[in-house]
């Protein structure tokens, strides 16, 4: 056996010898007969006895408490449980509950969610556009945004009606021309004073190419709107021009749009082909008119539906603005009234002015060839 001397560190002296090799931990059995280690294999099996048994353990009390346990007859249970399954269902019962709690609609006013389809969310729908008309007023421009800027409101409209020539052309969906022109005011409104009117047109093209990516299915290529500025611009300049306006906007981009406001009031309005088709015309128009800039969204779909109703009215109907109406528009009679004359001055400017692109649009079949209708041109001058 060898040895080992130690020495102490104070005065060198040496100690006594000590046997070397592995020295036992106290109270551990050595399993091979001399004081060393335990196997790590008989620790892992004395482990395992010992979760066993604990599991075990456990298992027998878990058993005893189910026994004590009281019978299903002392159990409180939910409602639904306690409900006949043969004569109704869990489905039925929560939307009869559902329908309990939804508050009741006015007098004379009808429900127009079509409650069967889950995709068109009946359940929050008048909650989901309540939201959006409170959300708008983040969206809007002031009415005079241009004052001291370098851009004047009729080439913003000589802007606007040559996108609406490129959206044809490309044949994107109205909700992106609806966001371009967004993008637009709401850029300008910040950024306007540093935008030289050369770079107007760029504004324009690289605020639909962020639309296209937001609204479009298959979205045009970059080199696409390039190409339609007839090579003015390099793709470079509509790729930091993208960058500064999405800066300046702090990517808030989730408009609440007209055009979605229209289409729920229609709805609500019971309205035919041609009196939405001309409600779409007249919005159209509004859009590309300064002097309403100001106006809200929603107040502009309402204005653009009493409008195009009082157009198209036959002798004798009834009023046009019903209680459906007033009730999912949120506004009255005399709100979009008051808006009629100036409405009425945007359609003319476009129906018979110079910015053609409005009116060639919906001249279309795809259209309805609203614009061409002649009780426009007859009844026009009675709301001016």
């Amino acid at each position: 056996m060898t040895t080992r001397i130690t020495s102490t560190v104070q005065s060198g002296l040496p100690r006594r010898k000590v046997a070397a090799g592995p020295i036992a931990k106290p109270g551990l059995k050595s399993t091979t007969g001399t004081m060393g280690r335990a196997p790590l294999k008989s620790l892992q099996q004395n482990a395992k006895k010992t979760t066993d048994s604990s599991k075990a353990r456990k298992t027998r009390t878990a058993a005893r408490r189910l026994i004590k346990t009281p019978s299903n007859d002392e159990i409180e249970c939910m409602d639904l449980d306690r409900l006949d399954i043969a004569e109704i269902s869990h489905k039925d019962e929560v939307e009869r509950r559902y329908l309990d709690q939804r508050l009741p609609l006015p007098a004379g006013v009808k429900n127009i969610d079509d409650e069967e389809n889950p995709q068109l969310a009946a359940d929050y729908a008048h909650e989901m556009y309540l939201y959006l008309k409170e959300k708008e007023g983040q969206y809007t421009v002031p009415s005079n945004y241009l004052v001291g800027t370098r851009t004047t409101g009729k080439m913003r409209t000589v802007l606007l009606d040559w996108l609406v020539d490129v959206q044809q052309q490309f044949k994107l969906l109205p909700e992106t021309l609806y966001l371009t022109i967004s993008i637009i005011d709401r850029f300008l409104s910040k950024d306007g004073m540093h935008i030289p009117r050369v770079k107007l047109q760029l504004v324009g093209v690289t605020a639909m190419l962020i639309a296209s990516k937001i609204e479009e299915i298959y979205a045009p290529e970059l080199n696409d709107f390039v190409y339609i500025t007839d090579d003015a611009y390099s793709a470079a300049e509509v790729r930091q021009m993208e960058l500064r306006i999405i800066k300046a906007l702090k990517f808030n981009l989730g408009d609440p749009l007209a055009l979605n406001f229209l289409r729920r009031y229609s709805k609500a309005g019971d309205v035919d082909v041609n009196q939405h088709a001309l409600a779409k015309y007249i919005l159209e128009c509004i859009m590309l008119d300064y002097t309403l800039v100001g106006m809200s969204g929603s107040l502009a779909a309402a204005s653009s539906l009493y409008l195009a109703l009082r157009l198209l009215e036959e002798d004798g109907q009834p009023v046009v603005w019903t209680p459906s109406l007033v009730h999912y528009t949120g506004y009255q009679l005399d709100e979009v009234m008051g808006k009629a004359e100036a409405v009425t001055k945007a359609l003319q400017k476009m129906h018979c002015g110079q910015f053609s692109a409005v009116k060639n649009k919906f001249s279309s079949k795809s259209m309805l060839q609203i614009a061409t209708n002649p009780i426009i041109n007859e009844r026009i001058n009675l709301f001016l």
